[in-house]
């Protein structure tokens, strides 16, 4: 399979009766949990940006490339997908850490920032009657 092309809903999962669309609508349909959450802001802010040219990767020390410029998108909510008595403090990270290097497979040894532009994402609803992470009016 080649990593570098998007996937297309009708791909067969072959020795199954499934497609990927199957298996995508399974395993990542609850936008509430945080890493969906988090995937799915950065999929928004590359959306607003029209900077989705590239295929995500996972781990990588910055979310998405606009104009030269490395941006970390960052996501939080007070409602989560599990159930709470109370709401989540809501806090973001951005310290320094080392940067992965995919090519040699090994940490830089340097400790930094490694975005130039970090983008802050609040699902800000506090009602689970109403949340509805996929409205964005």
């Amino acid at each position: 399979m080649n990593n570098d092309k998007h996937l297309k809903s009708e791909t067969p999962i072959l020795g199954t009766d499934h497609t990927i669309l199957d298996f995508w609508k399974w395993g990542f349909s609850n936008i509430l949990t945080n890493n969906l959450r988090g995937i799915f802001a950065e999929f928004l802010i590359g959306t607003a940006l029209g900077c989705l040219n590239q295929l995500r990767v996972e781990w990588d020390s910055y979310d998405l490339v606009y104009k030269g410029m490395k941006i970390e998108v960052k996501s939080s909510a007070y409602i989560q997908a599990w159930h709470k008595e109370k709401y989540s403090n809501i806090s973001f990270s951005i310290g320094a850490k080392k940067e992965y290097d995919y090519s040699t497979n090994k940490y830089n040894p340097t400790v930094k920032r490694n975005a130039d532009i970090y983008v802050f994402c609040l699902l800000k609803e506090k009602n689970h009657e109403i949340i509805e992470p996929l409205n964005m009016k």
